[in-house]
């Protein structure tokens, strides 16, 4: 009895343990101090506790057993908040095991900081004189020896505050401001800043049009950054500038300048976008791709009927038709019909990938063009009209499919005999559809 208690209770114990561990485990609980900080530049500054300008006099490296920097600073100025010493001691989490410390002695360094916590985990760092933290971790440490303008982002930031935040009137100037800077982490976070700005129609002028135009021609920006800015000129309205990206530019600017045109009723128009695919490489022909299914008129059917039997290379061919079964429409549904209709030797891929598009749109003239290719001699074509017929939602399609072919357990298609019961292991090669 006693053992089987103890088995029971054992038992409990553990499963008590599991829950309580799967519970803590599923709590929101930062791992490192930083998790809950800002991740940009302005951000940082803006709800720092504290900024100050100091140099490094010593950096303690991790002790055995230990993870964490402990920087030594004499402040030379404080911009936010207040500190009587004129020399503290900030400590920094070490996340990997070689990672360098956030300073070198000598440098001046703006900081960003906030206060240590009193935890146990601290009360060594503490011991040692440690109250400070660099609020963002390396994010909040910045060589005002290579980047000494942005002291100056910094106190400007700090004077536009009103009641702990920068007023939405005043951001956009100060996130302007930022782009100028040599680097490239702050521009990028001017950058997402604008983005998230809100701008009304003409909000920009000329010149701040042309900031934002010099800001994305080295290419610098992450590609985030680089849509913020078009988002910033979208709301802006600013259709020159726009279409001055869209010609001059290539990459994540350039197209996310031509979606934004599109959507501001100024598209693209077809010439432009076909020559851009012919001077791209193939990531500028992927995206040119993109916009040129969309275009409803004769030269971009041209266009893709010559290209779908040219000799592009399939990733591009597959490219296209992929997102021909996504756009849809009845040009796009003629065109992918003719490469299933007359694709020849060599292309059995292409137009494949072709019947796969048409069932995508759903259609009953794709249903049809899929039921003949059922007799095709390719084995890779009849595979691909089955699984066309399957994704068709029209009743054609599913009736076709329903009368004629049976699933079974494994999601394999095979055509119907005398009963459900006779599915053969394999089909040989040539058979098609029995009727």
């Amino acid at each position: 009895m006693w053992q089987r208690f103890q088995q029971v209770g054992f038992s409990i114990f553990s499963k008590a343990l599991l829950f309580l561990g799967v519970t803590l485990f599923s709590l929101n609980v930062p791992a490192f101090l930083n998790d809950n900080d800002p991740n940009n530049f302005f951000d940082l500054v803006e709800q720092a506790p504290q900024v100050m300008v100091g140099q490094v006099t010593q950096v303690k490296v991790p002790e055995p057993g230990k993870s964490y920097f402990l920087i030594q600073l004499k402040i030379d100025g404080v911009l936010s908040g207040e500190e009587s010493s004129k020399n503290i001691t900030v400590f920094q989490e070490q996340v990997f095991p070689k990672e360098l410390p956030p300073g070198k002695v000598g440098q001046k360094l703006l900081v960003l900081l906030a206060p240590l916590p009193k935890y146990t985990a601290y009360q060594p760092a503490w011991d040692q004189g440690a109250r400070y933290r660099f609020f963002g971790a390396a994010s909040g440490v910045w060589d005002l020896n290579r980047f000494p303008e942005l002291s100056q982002h910094a106190q400007n930031i700090l004077k536009a505050k009103t009641g702990g935040k920068v007023a939405v009137e005043k951001r956009k100037d100060l996130l302007l401001a930022l782009l100028t800077s040599g680097a490239v982490e702050v521009q990028n976070s001017g950058a997402l800043g604008l983005g998230a700005t809100p701008l009304s129609k003409g909000a920009l002028t000329q010149e701040e049009e042309t900031q934002i135009y010099q800001a994305l021609e080295p290419a610098k920006l992450s590609s985030a950054g680089q849509r913020a800015l078009i988002e910033a000129l979208k709301k802006s309205q600013s259709i020159p500038v726009l279409e001055r990206i869209a010609d001059q530019m290539s990459g994540v600017s350039k197209w996310a300048a031509v979606r934004a045109l599109e959507d501001l009723g100024h598209p693209r128009n077809t010439a432009s976008l076909l020559e851009d695919y012919r001077k791209g490489d193939s990531a500028e022909k992927t995206r040119a791709l993109s916009q040129i299914v969309r275009k409803p008129d004769a030269p971009a059917t041209d266009f893709l009927r010559q290209m779908l039997g040219g000799s592009e290379e399939y990733s591009l061919k597959r490219e296209a038709i992929i997102k021909m079964g996504e756009v849809g429409g009845k040009r796009n549904e003629i065109v992918l019909m003719e490469q299933v209709r007359e694709g020849g030797a060599g292309e059995e891929l292409v137009s494949a990938q072709a019947l796969l598009a048409l069932g995508k749109l759903s259609s009953a003239p794709a249903a049809q063009s899929a039921i003949k290719m059922l007799d095709s001699p390719s084995k890779v074509l009849r595979d691909a009209a089955i699984l066309s017929l399957y994704l068709n939602q029209d009743p054609t399609a599913a009736r076709y499919m329903q009368e004629r072919f049976v699933k079974d357990d494994h999601g394999h298609f095979y055509p119907r005999r005398r009963h459900q019961s006779e599915i053969p292991g394999a089909a040989p090669e040539g058979n098609g559809h029995s009727h």
